[in-house]
């Protein structure tokens, strides 16, 4: 019997064999998770109508996301000259949001040249959504929709827990 490892009997090396084997596989297993637990790339971010979606002429859509296990760090620019959508303004998202009942989360945006009608802007993601919605605070509490506009640049970033 082996003083450091007394659970080795006689067939110490065999036994050792196969803890090393394991080991192994708990290994190659946590790196393959390495690999795609983590991941980057870049997307062409839209605006869009919420109602219509209609049909927008941008100057520039660049977008870049980083995925660390459920979490996506994600930064878009847009430029729009013309956009014909409806109803409620909409930013794409890389991936859908998780989907948690009451789990609305947030981006910071930074608007330009815009004229939305509305005091502030917010950005809100809906659990089990693609998309972040435009909306402006109100002075009772609540929030009202930001409704699309012709033209205009913005730049939404933060981070997100994705499906």
């Amino acid at each position: 019997m082996n003083a450091d490892r007394p659970f080795l009997t006689a067939n110490a090396n065999d036994q050792l064999a196969i803890e090393l084997a394991a080991l192994r596989r708990r290994i190659e297993q946590l790196e393959s998770r390495a690999v795609t637990a983590s991941a980057r790339g870049t997307y062409t971010p839209t605006y869009l109508g919420g109602t219509t979606p209609g049909v927008t002429t941008y100057a520039y859509q660049v977008g870049s996301w980083q995925r660390v296990g459920a979490w996506i760090q994600v930064v878009a620019a847009l430029s729009w000259t013309a956009a014909t959508g409806t109803g409620q303004a909409l930013i794409s998202l890389p991936f859908p949001s998780a989907n948690i009942t009451y789990l609305t989360q947030s981006l910071t945006i930074y608007t330009i040249g815009v004229t939305f009608a509305a005091s502030g802007v917010q950005v809100a993601i809906s659990p089990n959504t693609s998309v972040c919605v435009l909306n402006s605070p109100t002075s009772n509490g609540g929030s009202s929709l930001i409704q699309v506009e012709a033209a205009g640049t913005v730049i939404v970033g933060g981070s997100y827990l994705a499906q």
